[in-house]
C-alpha cells in the first residue's frame, strides 16, 4: 500500500522508492533502541513492567496510525517521507515493548512460545496484508494506508482494554 501510493499517486521513481525503504528501515532501527530505553525507564517507576510496555505499545501504534493517515493526505514526496517516517518509528517502537509485555505475562514454562506468538502474528500480517491492502488501494488511492491506520487504532484500543489498561 505504501510503495504503491508513493509511485502511483506521488510519482516516486525507483531510486526515490529505494531511498524511502532505507529511511523506513532506519527509522524503525532507531526507534527500537530508543523504545527499549523508554520501556526500561518506565518499568522503574511502576510496580508492573507490563504497565510501561502497555503504554509504549499503544502510543507507538497510534503513532503508526497517525503516520498512515497523514501520508494519505500528502501531495509531495517530502511530506510523504515525513509521514511514513512516523509510521516506521511507531512500528519499530512497539517491538521492545511487546517483548517486555510478553515476558511479564507469560508463564515461565511457556516464555519461548509466548515470544514466538507476536512474530507469528506479524508473519500472518505479511501473508494477508499485501493482497488485502492492494485491493483497498484499487478501490481508493491510499486506501490500504487508511485501512492500516484504522486497524492500528482499533488494535491499540482493544489491546489497552484487554491487557488490563481499563476503559479509555
Amino acid at each position: 500500500a505504501v510503495p504503491l501510493f508513493a509511485t502511483d499517486v506521488l510519482g516516486a521513481s525507483p531510486d526515490e522508492l529505494g531511498t524511502l525503504f532505507s529511511l523506513w528501515s532506519l527509522g524503525g532501527l532507531v526507534a527500537v533502541g530508543s523504545s527499549g530505553l523508554v520501556v526500561d525507564r518506565l518499568k522503574n517507576v511502576s510496580s508492573d513492567p507490563a504497565d510501561a510496555a502497555r503504554i509504549v505499545i499503544c502510543l507507538s501504534q497510534l503513532g503508526s496510525a497517525a503516520g498512515f493517515f497523514l501520508a494519505v493526505q500528502t501531495h509531495s514526496l517530502q511530506s510523504f517521507a515525513f509521514a511514513t517516517g512516523l509510521w516506521s518509528i511507531g512500528f519499530g517502537a512497539a517491538a521492545p515493548a511487546l517483548e517486555t509485555f510478553t515476558q511479564s505475562r507469560a508463564p515461565p514454562s511457556a516464555t519461548a512460545e509466548a515470544l514466538a506468538l507476536p512474530k507469528s502474528i506479524g508473519d500472518l500480517v505479511f501473508i494477508i496484508g499485501p493482497a488485502s491492502l492492494g485491493f483497498a488501494n484499487t478501490l481508493v488511492p491510499g486506501g490500504g494506508m487508511l485501512v492500516s491506520a484504522f486497524v492500528s487504532v482499533a488494535a491499540s484500543v482493544a489491546f489497552w482494554i484487554n491487557s488490563g489498561g481499563g476503559t479509555l
